[in-house]
C-alpha cells in the first residue's frame, strides 16, 4: 500500500462519508498533496494539510486539483503542513499525550 502512495502524485479523496479518513494521514506520511472533502471527519483529520472541497461539486473538485497542480507554492505549503499534521497521529505522540493526561489526573487526586 505504501508503494501506491509513493507512486501517486496527488491523493484525491473526496468521500462523502468517512468515519476517520486514514488515507489523508497516510498521504501526509509519504509527502503527497491531498485533496479531500470538506465534510464529516476529513477537515478535522486534514487540518490545513489538504485542499478541502465540496465533494458534491465537480467544479470545486476540478478547481482544487488545478490549484494543487498549477500553484507550486500552495502545493509545497500543503506538503509542509502535512509533515506537521502526520505527527498528531504518531503512536508515540498519542501514547505520551495519554501518559501526561493520566499523570495530571493522578496528581490532582493527591
Amino acid at each position: 500500500m505504501v508503494q501506491q502512495y509513493l507512486d501517486c502524485d496527488i491523493l484525491v479523496y473526496v468521500s462523502t462519508y468517512e468515519g476517520f479518513g486514514m488515507p489523508i494521514i497516510e498521504a501526509n506520511s509519504v509527502e503527497r498533496p491531498v485533496l479531500t472533502s470538506n465534510v464529516t471527519s476529513m477537515p478535522d483529520v486534514a487540518g490545513n494539510a489538504a485542499c478541502l472541497v465540496d465533494p458534491f461539486d465537480v467544479q470545486a473538485i476540478r478547481q482544487g486539483l488545478l490549484q494543487i497542480i498549477n500553484d507550486a507554492t500552495y502545493r509545497e505549503q500543503l506538503l509542509a503542513n502535512g509533515r506537521i499534521n502526520k505527527l498528531r497521529f504518531d503512536p508515540d505522540y498519542i501514547a505520551n499525550s495519554y501518559y501526561e493526561l493520566y499523570k495530571k489526573i493522578v496528581e490532582e487526586k493527591k
